[in-house]
């Protein structure tokens, strides 16, 4: 499973890298063994769906960022942005203040 997460991974870059979108000749997406038993939801109940709404905290790379990890179809999914934590490092001048995630 692993193995097919970091392929998977390597191939959203790579498409992202090149300007295309992110589901864009990526095989594999979708093709998921892993059956919600077509409620809809996870069973982690409604924690997926609360941890995959629109974040307003995140900026412009943050969305970024949580939109190509949802492209792997997490069972959970939180993106935090720690920049403050470290707002004195260099890197922060040249960036639109988002450099550090969780």
């Amino acid at each position: 499973m692993l193995k097919l997460m970091q392929k998977m991974a390597l191939q959203l870059y790579v498409a992202a890298e090149r300007g295309a979108s992110p589901s864009s000749g990526v095989s594999g997406i979708g093709d998921s063994t892993i059956s919600d038993g077509g409620a809809g939801e996870s069973e982690l109940g409604g924690d997926l769906r609360e941890d995959l709404g629109g974040n307003s905290e995140l900026g412009s790379r943050g969305r970024r960022i949580e939109e190509i990890l949802k492209e792997l179809r997490p069972t959970a999914i939180h993106v935090e942005d720690i920049s403050y934590q470290h707002a004195g490092h260099s890197g922060v001048a040249v960036s639109d203040g988002e450099t550090h995630f969780n």
